[in-house]
This record gives structure tokens, C-alpha cells and sequence, in this order.
């Protein structure tokens, strides 16, 4: 910041640098160094969806997709951007379209019905205290195991007034190394033919798990019926996600020719 300009012979001025400005008003490092647009290799969440770039087109093929189909696979290889995809690019769509929307990842220690159950319940009783919460996941997992998702989805849309619930099924393969019984209560939950209409379930599943994945008793019909292959980014919008979360920061651009290297 410049704290005086002289207007002489030679002119002359004074700075004070940055890094003495923060530590004397530490509430402008937001404007000084904004945070950075990117996300390393960390998976975009919904919260991101403002600096998702590059994924447009694969957005709204499946969010048309999710509306006449119950269930919708996206699949491509590690790293691709199957998880940014659904969560940044599908997920606020629908949400804009008046869904309500739910995300779980089948993860050992915990059966994945109960991670479906604790995910479900902020939606049904959101006043409950972190430590009431865990005392009702285990009676809603019975209510999921032993009724299905009627009566919860019922209950859902009518407390968040909105007409479909989105259960997004982060990882799939993780599913596929369960126990058996594990996967069969999940599958009698999300992937049976008595799913409510209202409800529509996307799954990331990579590449190298799709045979496996379709060779499995209860779950490769379904997962086989609608696949959406996730190829990788073109030029263009390669391009695209290197220089769209640069322009969106003010005062920040890429070095001469820096873009042209990367791309």
C-alpha cells in the first residue's frame, strides 16, 4: 500500500508491504490474498459449485437423465471427476429444480444402511443435538430396513417442501467390498423395484469396478440400466478449468503465455 507519494525530482514513495498491512489489520487478508479458486486434488463438494468448471454439458445430460430415470451410474476412471461431477455439477441442479438431496459413502465400520439412516435424519427431525442424533440413527436403520424409504421420503418432502429426494452414492465400489448381508440391505433400500417414484439415486462407481460391479447378483440389472460414461476434458475445457476460477478472482490473472504452457 502506498502511505506517501512525493511529487519531486526524482518522485519518490513510500510503501508499506503487504504482509505488515495483515499483521497490523488482519481482517483484510480475505480481499488482500484471496483464497485459492482450486481444490488441489480434493473432490469439488456442493458448497464449490460456484468454481466448477469444465462439466456443463455432463451436468445437464444427467440432470435431464435424472428426470425420467430412477437411478443413473456415473462411471470413468479414478480421478476423473466422477465425485465433483455428481456433487458440484447434478447435485444444485436438481436442488434448483426442487429436490432435496442426501450424500453417502458406504464405508467399513458402519453398515451402509446406517449411513443412509444418519444422513436422512437432519432432514426429518433437524433440531436434534449431535448427541440425540447418534441415539436415532439406529432406530431409523430399523425403520429403513424394515419399511424401505416410503414412509421417510413421504415424511422428507413434506417438511423441505419439495417434490423429489436425491440420494447421491458417493464411491460405489466401497459398497462392493462389503459383507454380503451389508449389501443386500442397501440394495433392498435404493436399489429394488419398490424405490418410490419420487426419489432418484446417482452413484459414482470407477471404471476398474464396473464388471464387478454388473456381475453382482442383486445390484448389476440396476446399476446396467442407465451408465453415464465420464470421459476425460477436452482442450477447450481443459481450458476452461484453469482460467474460468482465475478471471472470477479480482485482480488475480495468469502470467503471459503461462495458460498456453499448461494446456
Amino acid at each position: 500500500m502506498i502511505a506517501v507519494a512525493e511529487s519531486g525530482r526524482p518522485p519518490v514513495s513510500y510503501l508499506i508491504p503487504t504482509a505488515g498491512i495483515l499483521r497490523a489489520w488482519p481482517e483484510l487478508r480475505p480481499l488482500a490474498i484471496p483464497p485459492s479458486p482450486f481444490r488441489s486434488l480434493t473432490a469439488f463438494r456442493e458448497a464449490d459449485a460456484p468454481h466448477f468448471y469444465g462439466r456443463r454439458a455432463e451436468s445437464d445430460e444427467l440432470d435431464l437423465a435424472l428426470a425420467g430415470e430412477q437411478r443413473v451410474a456415473i462411471v470413468g476412471a479414478s480421478g476423473s471427476g466422477k465425485s465433483s461431477l455428481a456433487l458440484a455439477g447434478v447435485l444444485p441442479r436438481l436442488r434448483r429444480s426442487g429436490a432435496e438431496a442426501v450424500v453417502v459413502r458406504p464405508t467399513h465400520g458402519s453398515s451402509p444402511l446406517a449411513v443412509l439412516a444418519a444422513a436422512l435424519l437432519p432432514l426429518l427431525e433437524p433440531g436434534l443435538s449431535e448427541t440425540g442424533r447418534l441415539a436415532r440413527i439406529s432406530e431409523l436403520t430399523e425403520v429403513l430396513r424394515r419399511g424401505g424409504l416410503a414412509d421417510v421420503v413421504a415424511r422428507v418432502l413434506d417438511l423441505s417442501s419439495s417434490r423429489r429426494l436425491l440420494v447421491v452414492v458417493d464411491q460405489f465400489e466401497e459398497l462392493l467390498a462389503l459383507a454380503p448381508e451389508d449389501v443386500d440391505e442397501l440394495a433392498d433400500v435404493l436399489f429394488d423395484d419398490a424405490l418410490p417414484q419420487p426419489v432418484r439415486v446417482l452413484t459414482t462407481l470407477r471404471a476398474d469396478f464396473l464388471e464387478m460391479a454388473l456381475a453382482h447378483p442383486r445390484l448389476g440389472a440396476v446399476i446396467g440400466r442407465r451408465v453415464h460414461a465420464l470421459g476425460p476434458l477436452g482442450p477447450e475445457r481443459l481450458r476452461e478449468v484453469v482460467t474460468a476460477p482465475v478471471d472470477a478472482v479480482p485482480a488475480v490473472r495468469y502470467e503471459t503465455g503461462l495458460v498456453d504452457r499448461m494446456t
